[in-house]
């Protein structure tokens, strides 16, 4: 009778969420902090499905649909980096700096080139070094960017975890791989029900947290050294030049940490390294108009980026 009665109430609150005019805010594509891939990547579907593990609602390569293999005459680049790459908020793909890259360099009469956007809204340079093994290596890049430093500089409090984001990757594979119990919870997302609970227990953790740990940064400095190490290691496998940018900001000395750890990588090297965010004019009104706010970049300063990277990127060169 118990069991009866407490499948009724569940039923009918169900219903009731249902009737409710909530949209997607409890429905099975809500992710905590609302963030889709923030942290990493939320819904691996395992090596069957996707060999990345990367979530279902992943949209990469934003405005692109290239052949794996580019023609022989085309140099090809890919843009790695977070939202200032992708080119948030504008909804054309046009306006990011790496669509008027190309349009830039294929003005210089040295070639036909061919720019990627492989930018994504809240990656890091760890997302990206897994995006770029599990996928965007089969496109055949001849040169890779790899612009990072603002999420990597952040925390996961948003998502309620103290962990770095190679923790939570872990902990992300060891849960999907953990059978019944994770099964249980991608069927569960079809339920009002669950995601109200869900988002419950979510926000309760992110209001604990500062009580409880101390959240470090998605990407601590020593990391990301060692994955802009990577990339030059993977560029000699897969035949690319790494080319590290540094991500721009309106505050001259934000986040010099991490560019600093790309300049001691390329001068070990030998890879190159682009100071955008010094090139970028310094007069702070100038400036300001650059910039939507802290890091991301207006039409005008997406065109100023891609005006000085396609200066520097041809300099000596192709």
């Amino acid at each position: 009778m118990a069991l009866a009665t407490a499948a009724l109430l569940l039923g009918l609150s169900e219903g009731v969420l249902r009737v409710l005019p909530l949209g997607q805010s409890l429905g099975p594509d809500w992710n905590p902090g609302g963030l889709v891939d923030h942290a990493v990547f939320w819904a691996p579907l395992g090596e069957t499905e996707n060999p990345v593990g990367a979530s279902r609602y992943w949209q990469p390569l934003r405005g692109a649909h290239p052949n794996q293999q580019p023609d022989p005459d085309v140099i090809r680049i890919v843009c790695l980096g977070g939202s200032s790459t992708y080119g948030w908020p504008f909804e054309q793909a046009s306006i990011a700096y790496p669509a008027q890259l190309e349009q830039a360099l294929n003005g210089t009469r040295r070639g036909r080139y061919e720019v990627i956007n492989a930018g994504e809204g809240g990656f890091t340079s760890f997302q990206a070094l897994v995006y770029l093994q599990g996928r965007l290596v089969h496109y055949r890049p001849a040169l890779v960017t790899f612009c990072f430093g603002a999420n990597d500089g952040n925390d996961n409090s948003e998502i309620g975890t103290a962990m770095t984001d190679e923790e939570y990757w872990d902990w992300l594979q060891k849960a999907a791989r953990g059978g019944r119990a994770w099964k249980l919870h991608e069927a569960a997302r079809a339920l009002r029900l669950y995601i109200l609970i869900k988002r419950a227990v979510h926000e309760t953790r992110v209001a604990l947290l500062p009580y409880v740990s101390t959240p470090r940064r998605r990407v601590p400095v020593d990391r990301f050294e060692a994955n802009a190490n990577r990339l030059v290691e993977l560029g000699k496998t897969h035949g690319f030049r790494p080319v590290f940018l540094s991500e721009a900001h309106r505050e001259p000395g934000a986040r010099a940490e991490y560019r600093a750890a790309m300049e001691r990588v390329a001068a070990a090297t030998g890879a190159r390294y682009i100071d955008l965010h010094s090139l970028l004019p310094s007069d702070s009104k100038e400036r300001a108009t650059l910039f939507i706010d802290e890091m991301h970049l207006t039409q005008e300063g997406h065109r100023r980026a891609a005006a000085i990277l396609a200066t520097e990127l041809t300099r000596g060169g192709p």
